[in-house]
């Protein structure tokens, strides 16, 4: 349950002391709810999950120390903060039991207002970042939980583990309780001809806090794995080296493939015809009978018409001049007929005359 961030539940049996506390708080801008008794304190909390319960050690029902601790253990409400007043129990013993109970501060009366909400503020701020760090905690492992691959993260120089996420016990085959009681378990299964060479690396951790390798473990299937392994070093404000992290990849079915490729028969791989190849001599098996187009043919027919279009044209313009030169039809029977009156009519007027089948006008001399 999400604190409210403003609430404060004020928890005293006195109403003179509850009414001052409550004015102070509300004059500090602060929502503020009471309860007269712990039974109450305890339901309020569980209901409305305030940000700190100013918490008065002598109460009717349950004593102050006893409520904070049933606060502090349910886990729903173990976040909200606890801060102890008393007027009775001011002594240094006192002070330390209420502390060893759960409080996250202790305070005697009379309390000053400035004291009091200097006090809120304090544990208020703490508390926002106790919330900021735990969410931050929460997508780190909202991300770790549910990825395939292996996250550690290892102190330096001690080489203790810090955290490893759960998909070591898919991969590896171990137990994390048990990594964290001996942190170099995981190298016994590590295949024996890779084993030293990684621990090698691991041994100089401190000196190469990096490294991108590839080795074989004994998976708990009993089967040969390839992991890939990669180790990152984490540096603090000093810019040392004061932990490493490290990510673990199942590369096997990449490895499978790879030992498919290279047994592959070099015949196969090396004499085969492309399949374009194939392709294109099944079409000119099945066109052999229909004429194909190359470059050659097509170069041939550009380089034939190139050179049978000039030549028609010549024809056309020898035959043009052989009709022009020709003499008409009508002026050969003319000269035929017979020497009579008639004939020598119609072809002596004229002296030049008009052919009228030529393209262009051209005069003819009468013989």
């Amino acid at each position: 349950m999400k604190a409210n961030s403003t609430l404060i539940l004020n928890v005293d049996d006195n109403d003179g002391a509850r009414y001052a506390k409550n004015r102070i708080l509300r004059g500090a801008g602060f929502e503020v709810v009471e309860a007269t008794n712990g039974t109450d304190a305890l339901e309020m909390v569980k209901r409305l999950c305030p940000a700190l319960v100013l918490l008065d050690v002598k109460l009717p029902d349950i004593n102050g120390i006893e409520v904070c601790r049933r606060i502090k253990a349910n886990p729903e409400s173990a976040m909200v903060l606890v801060l102890q007043t008393s007027a009775a129990l001011t002594g240094r013993a006192d002070k330390i039991r209420g502390l060893e109970g759960g409080a996250d501060n202790y305070l005697a009366a009379p309390i000053e207002a400035d004291e009091l909400i200097a006090n809120v503020n304090a544990l208020l701020r703490m508390r926002q970042t106790q919330v900021q760090l735990r969410d931050s905690e929460e997508r780190f492992r909202q991300i770790t939980d549910n990825i395939d691959d292996v996250f550690w993260m290892f102190a330096v120089p001690e080489g203790d583990l810090v955290y490893v996420s759960p998909a070591y016990s898919a991969i590896w085959g171990g137990n994390a309780e048990d990594l964290r009681q001996r942190p170099e378990a995981w190298l016994e299964a590590v295949h024996p001809d890779d084993r030293e060479r990684i621990a090698g690396r691991w041994r100089q951790l401190q000196q190469a806090p990096h490294y991108d390798d590839e080795f074989r473990i004994l998976g708990p299937d009993g089967r040969t794995h390839w992991v890939r392994d990669r180790l990152f070093a984490v540096r603090n404000a000093r810019g040392e080296v004061y932990r490493v992290a490290r990510v673990t990849s199942d590369i096997t079915a990449r490895k499978e493939m790879e030992a498919l490729l290279r047994a592959a028969p070099t015949a196969t791989r090396t004499n085969s015809w492309p399949r374009w190849r194939t392709s294109c001599a099944t079409r000119s098996a099945r066109s052999a009978t229909r004429p194909r187009c190359s470059v050659r043919a097509v170069t041939a027919s550009a380089t034939a018409w190139a050179t049978a279009v000039p030549s028609a044209r010549r024809a056309r313009a020898k035959s043009s001049r052989a009709r022009s030169t020709t003499w008409p039809t009508w002026w050969t029977t003319c000269s035929t007929l017979p020497a009579s009156p008639k004939a020598r009519s119609c072809c002596a007027p004229k002296r030049w005359t008009w052919a009228p089948w030529s393209p262009k006008p051209s005069r003819r001399p009468v013989p």
